[in-house]
Order: structure tokens, then sequence, then C-alpha cells
């Protein structure tokens, strides 16, 4: 496994510290050794301060948590996006993801996981680059709803053609991506594997949040709560 201790070629240790109720701090610096082209990083506690590990959606965490075997890789795929351009040689934004594939591969993540999460974080590459990059993955968002649509449309009108057409559109449009199309393709397909399962979830979240809501008012119109507030839940610092 290419990531090592940070002073040794023993193997590293992940320690984090809960910081707030989504983010963590890194306890202890760890060393990784890019296995195609020798590239070598330590980092540093102070560089994770405050991450998410893996920013992943709360209606896509069904399919892939926030931790667990990729952590890792997500640990340092967000000090290479955040220090990049500050590292000798400097590392792209691009090379940084694709480094983030590569260590997914060498710790054991499933390979579609490892594809479907990596095409994510390209799609947040481009949108952030530049206007066209906005426009391009736009475009390619309502491009691929349509293709859904018609794809499912196809199969329930038995309109076979529609759907082979629609199961075409992730490589049809996949230039929208530029260099990066082959994330393009792996987001097409895993949209029409994984989109309605993850529809389902993100209204179902939505109606709980809504008890949520509705409890948390309650609770603060009950006799002898009116007037007061409630107490609000300690820091995870201060446990």
């Amino acid at each position: 496994m290419p990531f090592y201790s940070a002073d040794g070629p023993g193997p590293p240790r992940f320690v984090l510290e809960q910081v707030s109720d989504t983010t963590f701090a890194l306890q202890q610096p760890f060393r990784y050794v890019h296995p195609q082209n020798g590239s070598e990083w330590v980092v540093p506690v102070q560089a994770l301060t405050n991450t998410d590990l893996a920013s992943i959606p709360a209606a896509l965490q069904w399919f892939a948590s926030r931790y667990g075997r990729h952590t890792p890789a997500a640990l340092l795929h967000d000090y290479l996006i955040e220090q990049g351009g500050k590292l000798t040689p400097p590392i792209s934004r691009p090379d940084a993801d694709r480094t983030f594939r590569v260590a997914m591969e060498d710790l054991g993540v499933p390979w579609l996981r490892g594809t479907l999460m990596w095409a994510a974080v390209t799609m947040w590459t481009r949108f952030r680059a530049s206007a066209w990059g906005v426009a391009t993955v736009v475009l390619w968002l309502l491009l691929a709803a349509a293709g859904t649509v018609a794809f499912v449309y196809g199969l329930w009108t038995r309109a076979w053609e529609i759907s082979i057409l629609a199961a075409l559109g992730p490589v049809l449009f996949a230039w929208l991506w530029g260099s990066q199309w082959v994330a393009a393709i792996a987001a097409g397909y895993g949209l029409l594997v994984l989109g309605p399962a993850t529809t389902t979830v993100f209204f179902s979240s939505w109606v709980y949040r809504g008890l949520e809501w509705l409890l948390t008012l309650f609770r603060k119109v009950k006799p002898g709560n009116r007037g007061v507030e409630l107490p609000k839940p300690p820091r995870m610092r201060e446990f």
C-alpha cells in the first residue's frame, strides 16, 4: 500500500478528532507515494484541521459513506486540493482528482464505487474551473436528466429505440467534459443506476427534516417552554 507513516517505511495510523457534527481534525501525519509516477507527499496535521472526509451528499450516502475504506484517499485528496498550488512541484486539481482515484484503487475500494466517486469530484472540478466549465456541466446535467426520463419512458412504452438512444447518451455527450470524458461516461451511466434510489432518499429525507422541524417548534411552544431559549448542544471539543 502506498500510504506510510510520515517519518519512516512503517504503516500509517489515521487518527482523527471530531470537532463538529460533521468535521474532523487530523491528529497524526501520514505519507503517500504515488505508485505510478513516484510523487511523494507528507500530509501534516495542520493542513487538515476541519475536514468532512468524503464530501458526499446525504441523499447519496446509501451508496458511499463519508468515511470507510476510502477515508485515507479522501484525506489525501483534501490536502492536494487545498495545498496543490503551493507544493513543489505544484499539482493541478484534475491531477489531484486522478490521484484520488489511484489511491482508492490501492486501498481496495470496489472499482465501480471508486470510479463513480472520482467522476463526482471531477464534475465539481469542472464546475469550479471556469464559466465554460459551469456551462458544460449544467448542459450535461440537463441532457442527463432528459436522457434518464427518455430511457424510462422507452421502457415503459416499449419504444425500444428511444431507450437505446437514451442509453447511448453518456457516450455521445461525453465531449462536454473535454479531456475528462471518461468521467463523463462513468457519471452518465452511474446516474441511470443511482438516480431512482437517490431521488427516493432525497425526498424521504426532506419529509423527515420537516417532521423534525415541526417537533422542534412544538417543543418551543409547549407550556413552560414559551419565552425560554432551549439549550444548544455543546460543541464536540467541549465534551
